[in-house]
């Protein structure tokens, strides 16, 4: 059986370079992993991220929206849209928030600028089940009177060269379905 230590060799990290991956939390205390000399976060996510039996996610830092831009050459307009319901049956069960960012991406895989967000609630028909306030974070309390501005979303996404929607087929369903 190999140890930790031949999966950090086999990826060329030698003990010099692992005793030198300590940073510092938001504190100045020195983070690594916990049970795991002279390992940090970060070092371990390229370990993970090296093999084929791991999927390695990474906390999405979110970028100050920087307004609009002229775009140029490749850059492209593109808006994630995601949506928070009542339910899981797009036929019966209501929208009770929307979220929108909009970035100009490249064409080759960089996002350039976040350019805007729009996030927006809705109060449904019935008071929400214990189980979407837990899987959501929302309460009836937050949607009392809230309305999504439908004039509002369409001039959000109107210049949008490409509109993606976190699981499309929810969000979205075909007109058929």
């Amino acid at each position: 059986m190999s140890g930790q230590g031949d999966l950090f060799q086999q990826l060329g990290i030698g003990q010099a370079e692992l005793a030198a991956q300590g940073s510092r939390n938001a504190r100045g205390h020195r983070r690594s992993v916990p049970g795991v000399r002279n390992v940090t976060p970060e070092l371990a996510a390229k370990v993970l991220e090296a093999s084929d039996d791991y999927r390695e996610l990474r906390r999405l830092r979110p970028r100050e929206a920087s307004g609009p831009r002229t775009l140029t050459g490749d850059e492209r307009l593109v808006v994630i849209v995601d949506t928070e319901t009542t339910g899981l049956d797009h036929r019966t069960h209501e929208v009770i928030e929307l979220g929108m960012v909009a970035f100009v991406h490249d064409g080759r895989g960089e996002v350039l600028s976040v350019t805007a967000e729009f996030s927006a609630l809705q109060e449904p028909s019935g008071p929400l089940t214990p189980e979407i306030v837990r899987l959501t974070g929302i309460t009836d309390e937050m949607l009392e009177g809230k309305r999504i501005d439908l004039d509002a979303v369409e001039a959000f996404i109107a210049e949008a060269d490409l509109i993606v929607a976190h699981n499309a087929g929810f969000d979205r369903p075909s007109a058929s379905g």
